[in-house]
């Protein structure tokens, strides 16, 4: 890693590069994956009113009054999405959750 010195401070280390996982937009919350293969589980948070996006080990929790529709992107890698529903996986495609593709 590249350090840096200005005028004999302490040195500087840049921050690593860090990607937005997920964000709401438009009161969608979508999340990206990459052109790796990605693991993106969807459950609830610490509260009743909030969900929980686990994406490769990165937590970000949002308030389920934020958005009105999920859209998962996962790239081209072989992605696996699971949805914890009252304590179980539920795979996509079956009720609660629902795949849409298009």
């Amino acid at each position: 890693m590249k350090r840096f010195n200005i005028c004999g401070a302490a040195p500087i280390e840049p921050l690593e590069s860090r990607r937005l996982l997920a964000a709401i937009v438009d009161r969608v919350l979508t999340i990206d994956g990459s052109a790796a293969v990605d693991t993106v589980t969807l459950r609830h948070g610490s509260t009743a009113s909030s969900l929980l996006v686990r994406h490769n080990g990165v937590e970000q929790t949002f308030g389920q009054s934020s958005f009105d529709f999920i859209r998962i992107s996962g790239g081209p890698g072989n992605d696996r999405v699971i949805v914890e529903y009252n304590g179980r996986s539920v795979p996509f495609g079956s009720s609660p959750a629902r795949e849409t593709t298009g």
